[in-house]
């Protein structure tokens, strides 16, 4: 049955008998009978092979370890009065039952399918049922209580009818975008359904009916009803991960949502759509990420796709950097939302947007190495920036200018190759606060009293800087610490 299946996908039918003995074990008890030659040819067969694909204790005991993690092989066992109790397997997931099984017997197989496995691995079990079980499946359960077992199996007719619904409310959002079933004009088709939608709103509706079509799929597989979707669900899938950089700038790929039944079919079709790599955002180490940038030659479609990249990429850079340190790149990141809003108000084209992307880029990594030019680590840069964003807030008159503008001459008598200024001089002792063993050894950031003595040595640091708001700063060092300073 498995090497006609695999042979039905397109494997060499020697390659798949060979795989098919691979993927399955047989599990049953030996008999003397099974040795026994006999005259009817068919029974003989059946023996010769069953004497062939008998497992002993030891190597029925690895299958049944090995069918239990996901990757390995089998993935089918073939049993025959064995395994029915005592037998623990979460990741089973589907039963073909041929086997006049009843009370205890038949609720213990059939609800071993329907143990939890993973997160998205499974939401139910699937009982092929060859020899009419479920047709008398009260009868067979007649000796427990009815409330227990009336939902301990469901046919299929009813998640078939939901999926149909299910299907028909997602694809009434498809109204008016053609769709050629070419998959290399995927994209564009995508790129048409984010322009009628139009709003998040609108996307969030579409991902919301895109969801429940896709689960419903999932809960059915592999029914052969589902094979009508099949192509429908790649390219809504496909939509979605285009959609999810072009609304909610993030990466698009979102195949770790879906159980593990369609997450290969899935994985296949976003490559060979190159929705793979449209959707996918890259960083700055590669070498790719410069590509975008190059406007020359380009289709309209393309400089599009890089655009709405650009805006899914940088976005995720500020968020990060701004989570490790906000006073230093908030601005950054202020920028960049207000370059992706102007382009969605239509205040400047896609070649603006690009090359404004690209002057962003370069003053991120020109902060980023900023450090370099000057005499402090790169630590302690990051907490002169925050310094400096206190000094920038500051009210450049009075008593409080006068001091800061004392720190910034403070003469430390070293060369001029060496000297640090005021507030690099200042940054230099709070970054050793945290960097020193000796006040802050390792676990600092789980003792909250020695938590409370570093933010006071900071305190007395910072105080003579006379910012208005320098109560602020211990607090601002402390979170930046908390990600740059601790030790393991």
């Amino acid at each position: 049955m498995i090497a006609k299946w695999l042979a039905k996908q397109g494997r060499d039918p020697d390659e798949a008998k060979t795989e098919a003995t691979e993927w399955s074990q047989c599990v049953y008890s030996s008999h003397q009978e099974d040795q026994k030659p006999s005259e009817d040819a068919r029974k003989d067969r059946l023996r010769k092979g069953l004497v062939e694909h008998y497992l002993d204790a030891t190597d029925e005991k690895a299958a049944k370890k090995a069918f239990g993690k996901a990757g390995q092989q089998p993935h089918f066992l073939i049993v025959c009065n064995k395994l029915l109790t005592g037998f623990d397997a979460p990741i089973e997931g589907i039963m073909y039952l041929d086997n006049p099984l009843r009370e205890h017997n038949l609720l213990q197989a059939i609800a071993r399918t329907n143990r939890v496995y993973g997160v998205n691995s499974k939401g139910n079990g699937l009982i092929v049922d060859y020899i009419g079980v479920s047709d008398h499946l009260a009868e067979a359960l007649s000796t427990y209580r009815h409330a227990d077992v009336e939902n301990a199996m469901r046919d299929l007719d009813e998640p078939r009818k939901e999926l149909e619904a299910a299907h028909r409310e997602v694809m009434a959002f498809l109204n008016g975008i053609k769709r050629s079933g070419n998959k290399q004009k995927e994209r564009e088709e995508h790129a048409a359904l984010m322009q009628a939608l139009g709003t998040e709103d609108a996307w969030f509706s579409y991902t919301r009916k895109a969801k429940a079509f896709i689960a419903a799929y999932s809960w059915l597989s592999p029914d052969p009803e589902i094979l009508k979707y099949a192509d429908d669900l790649r390219w809504i899938v496909g939509s979605m991960a285009y959609g999810r950089l072009h609304f909610e700038k993030k990466e698009g790929n979102p195949l770790k949502d879906y159980s593990a039944k369609i997450r290969d079919m899935l994985e296949e079709h976003l490559h060979v759509t190159g929705l793979a790599v449209t959707c996918k955002c890259r960083n700055l180490t590669d070498p790719a990420f410069w590509d975008d940038f190059d406007y020359e030659g380009k289709s309209t479609q393309d400089l599009q796709e890089a655009a709405i990249r650009k805006n899914a990429e940088l976005t995720k850079i500020a968020r990060e950097k701004v989570a490790e340190n906000p006073l230093r790149y908030g601005s950054f990141s202020e920028r960049v939302r207000e370059v992706i809003e102007k382009f969605q108000k239509g205040q400047m084209d896609i070649a603006d947007l690009l090359k404004e992307q690209e002057r962003l880029t370069k003053e991120f990594m020109a902060e980023e190495k900023a450090h370099e030019g000057s005499k402090l680590s790169e630590r302690a840069y990051g907490v002169y920036r925050i310094l400096e964003t206190f000094k920038a807030a500051s009210t450049p008159s009075g008593a409080s200018a006068a001091r800061d503008d004392g720190h910034d001459n403070y003469d430390t008598g070293d060369s001029d190759e060496t000297r640090l200024s005021g507030l690099e001089q200042v940054a230099d002792e709070v970054h050793a606060v945290y960097a020193s063993d000796e006040t802050a050894p390792k676990g600092w950031h789980l003792k909250d009293a020695l938590k409370k003595t570093l933010r006071g040595k900071v305190r007395r640091i910072v105080h003579p800087l006379g910012f208005p708001d320098w109560k602020s700063i211990p607090a601002r060092v402390e979170e930046y610490a908390l990600l740059h300073y601790i030790k393991t």
